[in-house]
């Protein structure tokens, strides 16, 4: 078991999935803060740690249940664990190891947010098996991969407001869009090897299924921010991130793999625009 093994099980050569899981945390964090600085980095230190770790650790589990699909799709024939590069044993000791590492961060969490951490455990372990039994595995992720909202919201307020519930659906509902995207480089394989995704249910539906999806989330977050009370520096960036994500939609190529993993790749932007907001609004 060599270091280039281990980076490419971990999906470290592609760290697109770390800046999802972590931008969720700096929402919350961003909705919950006082505007103490001090607090603001130490908090969004420990998440962007926490977040290579056991987006880390979730890759590999993730792998670790699909090495068998995996073997049979183009795309991850080659993975690691697919590909029996690294045995099973080696990919379980691996994920021991990361959430080893990553448990210091949840013992300086205040009680009411380690609890809310710890939530995460069930659908982080169900999620793998999710394309198996419904053709909604994306929603799925979307509740698992953003669980950082709550977390970061508890992580300072010490409870969870119904603001942190808005929030959170809103990214539940970026998720369901940015991953059927991504699922479109695999649906010709996923459909003959019997996965079930989004995109596989849609199909030539995807475009408004997705424009569906920012709609709801853009209006989301522009409700929020009137609830919150939050002035133009915020509304200024849900209208650059409304073109954002109306650019992805209407680029979209359903039958070119690189087309959508570019629109993909491209919700790094949608996640530092809404972390920009909450963030300039508190400290403006």
């Amino acid at each position: 078991m060599n270091f280039n093994a281990i980076a490419r099980l971990s999906r470290w050569d592609k760290p697109v999935g770390i800046w999802l899981l972590y931008f969720p945390c700096l929402w919350g964090l961003g909705l919950a803060w006082n505007g103490d600085l001090t607090a603001y980095i130490y908090y969004a230190s420990l998440f962007f740690i926490g977040s290579v770790l056991l987006r880390s650790a979730g890759c590999i589990y993730n792998d670790l249940c699909d090495r068998d699909f995996d073997a049979k799709v183009e795309r991850t024939a080659m993975r690691p664990l697919a590909s029996g590069e690294i045995s099973k044993k080696q990919a379980i000791i691996l994920i021991i190891f990361l959430c080893v590492c990553a448990l210091p961060i949840l013992f300086v969490l205040n009680n009411f947010a380690r609890i809310v951490a710890l939530g995460a455990i069930i659908p982080v372990a169900l999620y793998p098996w999710m394309k198996r039994i419904t053709y909604w595995p994306q929603l799925f992720l979307g509740i698992t991969f953003n669980w950082g909202i709550l977390v970061g919201y508890a992580a300072l307020q010490g409870r969870l407001d119904p603001a942190a519930g808005l929030l959170y659906m809103a990214a539940i509902l970026w998720t369901l869009a940015y991953d059927t995207i991504y699922a479109l480089q695999d649906i010709e394989d996923d459909m003959r090897i019997g996965v079930k995704s989004t995109a596989v249910l849609m199909q030539g539906s995807v475009h408004p299924m997705a424009l569906l999806c920012y709609v709801w989330m853009a209006s989301i977050l522009v409700f929020l921010g009137v609830l919150q009370g939050f002035g133009m520096v915020y509304f200024g960036h849900m209208f650059v991130l409304s073109c954002l994500l109306l650019w992805q939609v209407l680029t979209l190529l359903s039958g070119d793999a690189q087309n959508a993993l570019a629109r993909f790749k491209s919700n790094i932007w949608a996640g530092l625009i809404v972390s920009s907001a909450l963030f300039m609004e508190t400290i403006l």
